[in-house]
């Protein structure tokens, strides 16, 4: 049993892993062969990620998108391998709220933006449901405390990802009244060197994926 336990452990990591390779590697080719709505190049300062797996004008879309879609089931076999790590109550919620997590990356993936308003509804959800997600796992670790199969300092480290996507959504829902009157289609053409909403966004998205890698690194180097 102890074996299995462990080989559980490390085959969870594994998983973490292949997401964060996954997305991050269909990230980075969608942005490498990316031309935009005027022939521009892409900008983690001023493109939303949304726009890598947009078909009307991302040529190789399909990077990402495929990513995403491939994505999602890693990401649903890492959030109920840490389910099974976390001994409090709250990683039943937990389980619930990282299912949907990765069952919200395949949609993204299926859903692209050029389908605006679907995308804009998974993509939000999917953001919610990570931001639940790392609250619980951080709180989970804290109650355990020494009897938790993590350190503290992980769920401290969790706090990253909270911090950075409550400040992205509080933006993202400043800007509800720009989205319905067009004015945000307009910056699409005429962008700002740094625009604060699409650069938080992949603050977010960075650390996620800081968080997710730091996690599996542990587990991975945990001498059981």
């Amino acid at each position: 049993m102890y074996i299995f336990a462990v080989m559980k452990s490390k085959i969870t990591a594994y998983f973490g892993f292949t997401a964060f390779g996954l997305i991050v590697v269909g990230a980075i080719l969608s942005a490498w062969y990316y031309s935009g709505r005027t022939n521009e190049s892409y900008s983690f300062f001023n493109h939303f990620i949304s726009e890598l797996g947009n078909k009307k004008y991302s040529g190789h879309a399909f990077f990402f998108n495929d990513a995403m879609i491939l994505g999602g089931l890693p990401v649903m076999m890492f959030m109920y391998g840490i389910y099974t790590m976390l001994q409090s109550r709250i990683r039943y919620v937990f389980l619930l709220t990282g299912l949907l997590a990765g069952l919200l990356c395949m949609l993204l993936g299926h859903f692209s933006s050029d389908r605006y308003e679907i995308h804009i509804k998974v993509a939000l959800g999917q953001f919610d449901t990570m931001l639940v997600s790392s609250i619980l796992f951080s709180l989970a670790v804290l109650r355990e405390g020494a009897k938790s199969y993590f350190p503290r300092w992980i769920a401290y480290i969790g706090a990253l990802p909270i911090v950075c996507i409550a400040i992205f959504l509080g933006l993202e829902y400043s800007h509800q009244a720009d989205m319905k009157n067009g004015h945000i289609h307009q910056l699409l053409y005429h962008r700002p060197a740094i625009w604060p909403l699409p650069f938080m966004e992949w603050v977010v998205f960075f650390s996620l994926m800081v968080w997710i890698a730091l996690i599996c690194g542990y587990v991975v180097s945990r001498r059981e």
